[in-house]
This record gives C-alpha cells, sequence and structure tokens, in this order.
C-alpha cells in the first residue's frame, strides 16, 4: 500500500489532501508531492476541456452581432489567431511541469470553482536577456496590452449562461452581465470565448512569465514555438 496522502474531494468542494483533512501533515517531500496533486486534480481537467476557437469562428460571429468595441475585437482576434498555438504549448509545457509550473499553469484558471490563493507562485525575476526571452517579453507585452484594453471596456472575465431557445444557444457576458455579442451563440462557440476572457489572458501571461524565469532551455523552445508560424 502506497504511502502517499491520499487525495479526495472534499465537501467543500474541490479537492483536499489528508493534511487539509484532519491527518497529520506528511513530512517534506511528501507533502510537497501532496500539493502538487492537489493542484494537478484541479488543473489537468480545465486543460483537457480548454477550448480554442479560429478566425473563421469568429469572423461567423461578428458577422450576427452588433457592433462589439474595437477594443475588445482586436483582443477576440488576437486570441483567434494565436489560440490554437498556445492551446499546443500549454499541454506541451504541462508534460514536463514539476509542481511550480503546474502552480504557474492553473493561475489562468483562477476564476474556476476550486481555485487555492494560495496556488499562485511568487513573482520571480526573469536574469536572461538574449534575444529569445527579449522576443517573448516583447510579445507578451502586446497582447498584455490588448488584453487591458479590452478589459476596462469589457471586465476583464466573461461567463457563458444558456438561454431558452433551441439548440441549447447562450449569451457571452461580460463582467456588467451585458450580452458581449448581442446575440445568441452555439455552446462550442460562446464557451471558447470565455476561455479567452481578458482576464484569463492576462494571468496566463503571468504564468508565461514565470515559467520563462526558470531559465529552462526546453520550455523556452516550447515557448518560442508558439509563435513559429
Amino acid at each position: 500500500m502506497s504511502d502517499r496522502p491520499r487525495i479526495q474531494e472534499s465537501a467543500r468542494g474541490g479537492f483536499a489532501s489528508d493534511a487539509q483533512l484532519g491527518s497529520p501533515d506528511p513530512p517534506g517531500a511528501d507533502k510537497l508531492w501532496a500539493m502538487s496533486r492537489v493542484v494537478e486534480r484541479f488543473l489537468d481537467p480545465l486543460l483537457a476541456r480548454d477550448a480554442w476557437f479560429g478566425e473563421d469562428d469568429l469572423e461567423d460571429v461578428l458577422a450576427d452581432a452588433e457592433p462589439v468595441p474595437d477594443a475588445l475585437e482586436r483582443h477576440l482576434r488576437m486570441c483567434a489567431r494565436l489560440g490554437a498555438a498556445w492551446h499546443r504549448t500549454r499541454r506541451a509545457v504541462r508534460e514536463r511541469a514539476d509542481g511550480e509550473i503546474v502552480r504557474l499553469l492553473a493561475f489562468k484558471y483562477a476564476d474556476e470553482p476550486g481555485y487555492r490563493p494560495s496556488w499562485r507562485p511568487p513573482p520571480r525575476e526573469i536574469a536572461a536577456d538574449d534575444a529569445a526571452v527579449r522576443f517573448l517579453r516583447e510579445r507578451w507585452d502586446e497582447e498584455r496590452a490588448v488584453a487591458e484594453e479590452a478589459a476596462r471596456v469589457s471586465g476583464a472575465e466573461f461567463t457563458w449562461e444558456e438561454i431558452e431557445v433551441q439548440d441549447g444557444q447562450g449569451l457571452v457576458l461580460d463582467g456588467e452581465k451585458r450580452s458581449v455579442f448581442g446575440c445568441a451563440l452555439y455552446p462550442e462557440v460562446g464557451r471558447s470565448i470565455v476561455q479567452h476572457s481578458p482576464g484569463r489572458v492576462l494571468r496566463d501571461i503571468a504564468g508565461r512569465e514565470g515559467i520563462l524565469a526558470r531559465a529552462d532551455s526546453a520550455l523556452l523552445e516550447l515557448l518560442l514555438g508558439t509563435y513559429a508560424s
């Protein structure tokens, strides 16, 4: 029988280790292992569910919708252009993730039920300053500026709300509970857009910067690969 602490669903929602359910704290290494497993149980289903939408999907939505603010449209076009590439990169990074990287990846989903504030790793300084690192930081600064501008006009977070119409369509709502597009969308499109709300993109960029700060050459190659095409 394994000596590892059991991970199980708690009555309050989310997942808890034996230590959090009242058992004695496991010793150092086992305690870190248990914490990582709790974060993984939160993160992995979200990575599997995480959706992306392409530029054709966005064009179809915008063609049927009332005009959206320019800042929001720029943000959504950026996400539609990069969404598939970042989805592949996050899955590749996850395959080689240790406990710290798992927490960095999970930070994107801080708006999801079950996320624990203690999982946010402390900021780390990016020490490297070669051409590849400068390229990534410049690209991320551009993406951050676009997302911040969108957040000012539509709030940081989007939600999905099904409405009583045929085919299970629903609305994407902004931070003020207003319909982002002024039209109903099919679930796979609406929920994909929610995955790319400005708040999630901003948290994702913060997580990427934490990964970059580790100065791991293999991880650097994966991050650069996002922009290869």
